[in-house]
């Protein structure tokens, strides 16, 4: 069973390690919280105490990406004023944390003695996430002068190192003995060195972009993303690949690292390349059940810490996902239309066309011409993006459990056959033609067997059973199929607008399964609850079908739940309306920040610009459907050799500067959704 994080955790995520205390920065051991690296917690308390001193929070506020601030009054017992004020600065990087404590005093000089605690346990994150495994030994800081050590409790691991200067060692603690005085404040430097680091990022590389917006909340929520991408980029080798989520999901996943990847396009086309290019050398070559290995296959996870994952030991990728294969293709697609650099691309073909190979040959397992999810036996029972046990239901609200074809999975398909094709003719190493009748023919079975009739009008139903029956239940992985490109336009309209109806649409997000199904759980997993990438996937395919009223729709709902969460949106929260509780109701296990969540803004500002790069045919489109009050301006955005700056007022493109690439404006359905045109 999941063991929640509390709401009101805080996180800090840098280079791959993570740290989540309390609301006043302590660790404790029987909570999910801890400084985390490797998958590994090496800091399992972390206590500050005063004597003599009374502190009471009064303050928090994120200073950076990897960083924040926590604010304490000072007082007495007595005094029904402050004395003085504690202010916490903390900083996550590669080598571990760094906390700088500084107390001021305010009219009169005081005196008091700090206290600080440490231990570690080295739980792993599957450990500490799992409320039914049983608590570790604590080891005990031993405390010297100016610092101490945290022995590992295991022989094959390096200690943690604390450096404190101007504390002295007492047992099992270090001790500080300080006055301050009015305008001289006491400030010391508290380090923890954490073992098995990888450094700083190899290469960092953010982007030049500015966006300004009136209303604030979309610009405030986009520089938001932007610092929680690069909070959860972290190095592997020569590559900074983008981490699933803090702190359970630190680690590189096909699925998740590639949508992120395709969100950060807006900042810069390395992230997306780097991940792509680490995948494909991890792209599995030989079959091998206990990992899920086939040829021409994605990973799912691979994790370089301490901690396996389903029986495959640390270092060994997992491959238990059928949607990564295509969507690595599609990805490629995305990073070429964004400019990446030619090389780049041509490096990755033979990848990209062994990973279509295993759409048509492994993941096809029962040759009708979909790509089908079949439990693993030793990891995943779902392979799809909604991969819990319960993720795929009937219309009865049963749990299906068994082979199924996934809606979404065959409009990736869809989309990375049209994708090659592009790169083909781009790279003049094919016209195409082999890879668009594929995808011709795929969407003409599509439309015939997933399609059903609602009362609502047509509508895409969830996946196809082991019986090619089709699940007719309305669930968000419509949205999903709405941004491939693969539905016919009327069919598409009637998509939108249902992902956009009361019973979909929470008023913060687009729900996992109508709210008027059976077996709909505002609390379940992939039962009802909200995925803010979801939503997203939902908003960009409305907007390249040029549904513009449900690109707004769905986007002020998302504005708002990042409005509500401080700017930074949750992995996941619960499909309770907004008409039925003002603020949105957390999910108690979601990770904060995950890196699809985290650049759901970047899809928002692009969907609400109507932006879409194909800089490999030297065009940009740009269809801008804002409110009328509404206004956005870019500046310095890269594509590939050239950069482009305009404002976007209402539906109108003003200031443009695009001194290199030819720039194409209007909100008509075919310039939305032209990137997928076909081009015969």
């Amino acid at each position: 069973m999941a063991r929640p994080l509390d709401t009101d955790s805080l996180s800090l995520t840098a280079a791959g390690v993570a740290l989540v205390t309390s609301a006043d920065g302590t660790i404790e051991p029987d909570a999910v919280e801890g400084l985390i690296i490797d998958d590994c917690r090496v800091l399992s308390r972390w206590q500050l105490s005063t004597f003599g001193v009374v502190l009471r929070r009064v303050g928090w506020q994120r200073t950076g990406p990897s960083s924040d601030r926590l604010l304490f009054s000072v007082g007495t017992a007595n005094a029904a004023d402050p004395i003085g004020m504690l202010k916490r600065d903390r900083t996550v990087t590669g080598r571990g944390l760094t906390e700088t404590l500084r107390l001021t005093a305010f009219a009169a000089t005081w005196t008091c003695r700090l206290l600080l605690s440490a231990s570690r346990d080295d739980q792993t994150v599957f450990q500490l996430g799992d409320s039914e495994s049983a608590p570790l030994p604590q080891t005990e800081l031993i405390a010297d002068h100016e610092g101490g050590r945290l022995p590992p409790p295991t022989r094959d691991a390096p200690s943690v190192e604390v450096v404190a200067p101007g504390w002295r060692g007492a047992g099992k603690h270090l001790v500080a003995d300080i006055e301050v005085v009015p305008n001289q404040p006491w400030v010391c430097t508290v380090t923890v060195h954490a073992p098995g680091h990888r450094g700083a990022t190899a290469h960092a590389d953010p982007g030049k972009i500015a966006v300004d917006t009136q209303p604030a909340a979309l610009g405030q929520a986009v520089d938001s993303a932007r610092n929680d991408l690069r909070a959860l980029t972290m190095p592997i080798g020569d590559r900074d690949i983008l981490a699933a989520g803090s702190p359970f999901f630190l680690a590189l996943f096909g699925r998740d690292s590639l949508i992120a990847g395709m969100q950060f396009l807006v900042d810069s086309t390395r992230p997306l390349t780097d991940v792509l290019g680490e995948l494909a050398r991890h792209q599995a070559t030989r079959v091998d059940p206990a990992s899920g290995a086939q040829p021409g296959r994605i990973l799912h996870e691979l994790r370089l810490g301490r901690a396996g994952v389903f029986g495959v030991p640390a270092g060994t990728p997992y491959y238990g996902a059928v949607d990564t294969s295509a969507m690595f293709v599609v990805a490629l697609g995305e990073a070429m239309r964004w400019g990446a650099p030619r090389h780049d691309i041509a490096s990755l073909v033979p990848a990209a066309r062994a990973a279509l190979q295993w759409c048509a040959k492994h993941g096809d397992v029962d040759g009708d011409g979909f790509i089908e999810s079949v439990p693993h036996p030793t990891g995943l029972t779902n392979l799809g993006w909604k991969d819990s046990s319960a993720g795929i239901l009937d219309s009865q609200g049963n749990t299906i459990i068994g082979k199924v074809a996934l809606a979404e999975v065959q409009a990736y398909w869809y989309r990375a056959l049209r994708s090659m094709a592009d790169i083909e003719r781009w790279l003049e190493i094919g016209d195409g033609t082999e890879n668009e009748d594929a995808a011709s023919r795929l969407a003409e079975r599509f439309n015939q067997q997933f399609v059903y009739e609602t009362e609502q009008g047509p509508y895409v139903g969830l996946a196809l059973d082991d019986d090619k029956g089709l699940l007719t239940v309305r669930t968000s992985n419509a949205g999903h199929v709405l941004w491939s490109g693969i539905l016919p336009s009327a069919i598409a309209h009637s998509v939108a607008e249902q992902l956009a109806g009361p019973d979909m649409f929470s008023g913060w997000g687009v729900r996992t399964v109508s709210a008027a199904a059976p077996g709909y759980n505002p609390f379940g997993y992939h039962r009802g609850s909200v995925w803010p990438h979801d939503t997203a996937f939902a908003i960009h395919g409305a907007s390249r079908y040029g549904r513009h009223d449900v690109v707004r729709r769905l986007s002020d709902g998302l504005l708002a739940l990042s409005a509500a969460n401080d700017g930074q949106l949750p992995e996941l929260l619960s499909g309770l309306g907004r008409s039925e509780v003002s603020l949105p109701v957390p999910y108690p296990a979601a990770c904060r920040p995950q890196a699809w969540a985290a650049g759901a803004p970047l899809v928002v500002l692009r969907a609400l610009l109507g932006l879409e790069p194909d800089v490999s045919n030297g065009v940009v489109r740009l269809h801008p459907c804002l409110d009328d009050y509404a206004e956005i301006t870019v500046r310095n955005l890269r594509l590939g050799d050239h950069t482009l700056s305009f404002t976007a007022r209402g539906s109108t493109i003003l200031d443009l500067e695009a001194p290199t690439i030819h720039v194409l404006t209007g909100n008509h359905e075919t310039l939305a959704n032209s990137a997928w045109a076909h081009r015969r």
